[in-house]
């Protein structure tokens, strides 16, 4: 049977608005159906991909689980007033004047989700602590700790094994919760605050957000390191400025390395282990020899304000605002 609904521009850009939002939880190349295809059920429309999860408030009123992105294709082409009708579970036709186009829908295959219960407050500090905890872990990474940030009740840390990253945002979550990053790169690029969050132990975690959104996530199931009780030993307090042309000093250097190390002599900056080869830049308040990785280093630039070089023979320790760091030193050129 067929059902058919005019919708104005503004409508229009508002259902593109949703499925937009809901995209970060779409893989148009996944291997499962319902991972290319929304559906609208209680108000919102949904899409999961396995492991995120979205939904967003519509006004839109079908069973159709139509192929995300075909939709939004389509629609973003209708100029003024439109009627979208789902002739049957399988097909979704939109027309605007001379534009006609059927989005395919899935029928058996959908994978129904719904978000953990928002019992807790949470706000945009969160967003901001993931992106610098996440500084250093990748998606698809070898290791579950490597694609994920950990939970440490008013914290969060993360790690590629040679750099962790602790970034604090002041809200009671439960610990050891095993965040993937990319839940984290999908929250970052939502303009929404975040009002609230809730959790299911062992499974998901999800937050919503002040329109009624809300992105959801699995949680990976690995044993989680003691990050907590690492950085608890470290001493944070002989943290000092950065000297003002350090950086300055790297970027004069670094292209003229052979690898990634970057030497510290005697207020110093070089580029080779001798001054006979590459480039050297002086910078006063470094009076001591270290080696660092220069593709670290240019990472934790723009988050971390000071640093111990000193202190540990093989590490360097660092500040920022709400944010403190360690980082391995090399122990030869790489």
């Amino acid at each position: 049977m067929a059902s058919k609904r005019n919708r104005t521009p503004k409508e229009e850009s508002e259902l593109v608005v949703a499925l937009k939002f809901i995209k970060a939880a779409q893989n148009d190349d996944g291997h499962a159906e319902y991972m290319k295809h929304c559906y609208f059920q209680d108000g919102q429309v949904v899409a999961f991909d396995g492991v995120l999860a979205a939904g967003y408030p519509v006004s839109e009123i079908m069973n159709a689980c139509p192929r995300t992105s075909l939709l939004i294709n389509a629609l973003e082409r209708v100029r003024g007033a439109y009627s979208m009708t789902q002739l049957d579970n399988a097909s979704l036709v939109i027309n605007s004047g001379a534009y006609r186009v059927n989005v395919p829908c899935e029928v058996n295959n959908m994978f129904p989700v719904q978000p953990d219960e928002p019992l807790y407050d949470i706000g945009d500090s969160f967003k901001e602590a993931a992106e610098k905890a996440a500084t250093f872990c990748t998606d698809g990474a070898q290791t579950v700790l490597q694609a994920s940030i950990i939970t440490l009740a008013n914290s969060l840390a993360g790690t590629d094994n040679a750099v962790i990253i602790e970034a604090w945002h002041g809200w009671g979550m439960p610990s050891g919760l095993l965040i993937p990053v990319s839940f984290v790169n999908a929250l970052k690029k939502i303009e929404h605050k975040l009002v609230k969050f809730g959790w299911t132990p062992d499974r998901s975690l999800t937050f919503y957000f002040e329109n009624g959104a809300w992105l959801r996530t699995q949680l990976y199931q690995e044993p989680v390191p003691d990050i907590a009780a690492y950085l608890s030993k470290v001493e944070m307090s002989g943290c000092i400025p950065f000297p003002a042309d350090f950086f300055t000093a790297l970027d004069a250097v670094q292209q003229h390395a052979a690898g990634n190390s970057i030497f510290i002599r005697d207020n110093t900056v070089c580029s080779h282990e001798v001054d006979e080869l590459g480039a050297q830049y002086k910078c006063d308040g470094l009076p001591f020899t270290c080696v660092f990785n220069k593709k670290l280093m240019n990472k934790l630039r723009t988050i971390m304000e000071n640093a111990d070089f000193t202190r540990y023979p093989d590490r360097i320790v660092f500040t920022g605002k709400n944010v403190r760091a360690v980082m391995m030193k090399m122990g030869r050129p790489n």
